[in-house]
């Protein structure tokens, strides 16, 4: 429908039911949407119920909840025998701020479009992405690990995955001197992510913090020793991480599952003769934390990932974790 709003702009209202949004919700968006654009300014008359539910196809009773809606939340004001009108509140005020969020969401939206994803496909992820975002957008996360490298390439991926959140970061040694946990230098947390390589160390130093904690990853998957032991069993092999320490680990853990190597040279990203090491390799067995880099320089030859500390059963456990942690707020 449309109608003459503020200096005489015309404001449309159309609904679609391929949308998947409920009618109603639709129309209360597209008249606040109007009054953030200065499109409807305060005192301008709105349709009269029946007027906009005939034009729109829609039960009258749907519009009138929409009506009542709005002015339960201060955008439109009754009197009757005078209609329905734009309020002057505070609410019609913040609603024009908005108009440079929408702005934001229309570049977006035509940015998703040029990459080929349909404007349903943007309102479900968007939708999704700020239910997580309500969820983690106050929640902070200690991340731990004993290598530098790998705590620096966790943490980024933390960040990047689950933008609302706060993440620390702290190395095992510095959550432990003399065996005495450093309880005092902590920032404060709602649960520390560990991989699973120092998880029992550092459970026991988070232990007089009270900080949960949740291990990332379980260790290298039957899949993953299996295609190691295919791709890399009698050949020359890089074993690579971004610490001197990783290596020697990674390869017990592989001897440990009987895979035999024809020869294993260890690096870490950094050291002098890494890329002589990567040249003698037939396969690169590499850290998720030096895995990218690796990958950059290693040509054609094979780069193994040993394991994945971000795998999808991590990634769903924190994001339960972090729901249950937001509804225990929401309660509170």
């Amino acid at each position: 429908m449309r109608w003459a709003g503020g200096r005489g702009v015309r404001v449309n209202i159309a609904v679609s039911r391929e949308l998947g949004i409920p009618l109603g919700t639709q129309v209360r968006d597209q008249i606040v949407v109007a009054i953030s654009k200065g499109d409807l300014v305060p005192g301008d008359r709105l349709p009269t119920i029946r007027q906009l539910a005939d034009f729109l196809d829609l039960n009258r009773n749907t519009i009138a909840q929409v009506y009542r809606t709005l002015e339960q939340e201060g955008y439109l004001s009754t009197r009757g025998g005078g209609g329905t009108s734009v309020a002057d509140t505070s609410a019609t005020r913040t609603a024009v701020r908005m108009q440079e969020l929408h702005q934001l969401l229309r570049e977006a939206l035509h940015a998703a479009e040029r990459k080929g994803f349909t404007a349903r496909e943007f309102s479900e992820v968007a939708l999704y992405e700020a239910a997580q975002w309500q969820a983690l957008r106050h929640k902070a996360f200690l991340v731990v690990d004993e290598y530098q490298g790998e705590l620096e390439y966790l943490s980024h991926a933390i960040r990047r995955l689950m933008p609302g959140a706060i993440v620390h970061s702290i190395l095992l040694s510095d959550l432990v001197k003399q065996g005495t946990p450093n309880v005092g230098s902590m920032p404060e947390a709602d649960f520390a992510l560990v991989p699973f390589y120092c998880l029992e160390r550092a459970r026991a130093a988070l232990l007089a913090s009270g900080i949960p904690v949740m291990a990332a990853g379980i260790g290298p998957s039957v899949a993953t020793i299996r295609h190691i032991a295919e791709q890399a069993r009698g050949k020359d092999v890089a074993i690579v991480c971004t610490e001197p320490a990783g290596p020697p680990y990674m390869e017990r853990a592989m001897r440990h599952a009987r895979i035999k190597f024809r020869r294993t040279r260890h690096a870490f990203l950094g050291q002098p003769d890494f890329d002589e090491v990567v040249e003698a390799s037939d396969v690169i067995v590499a850290s998720e934390g030096s895995a990218e880099s690796v990958g950059r320089r290693a040509g054609t030859k094979p780069v193994l990932v040993f394991s994945a500390l971000l795998d999808e059963e991590t990634l769903v456990a924190i994001h339960q974790y972090t729901e249950t942690l937001a509804n225990a707020d929401n309660e509170g």
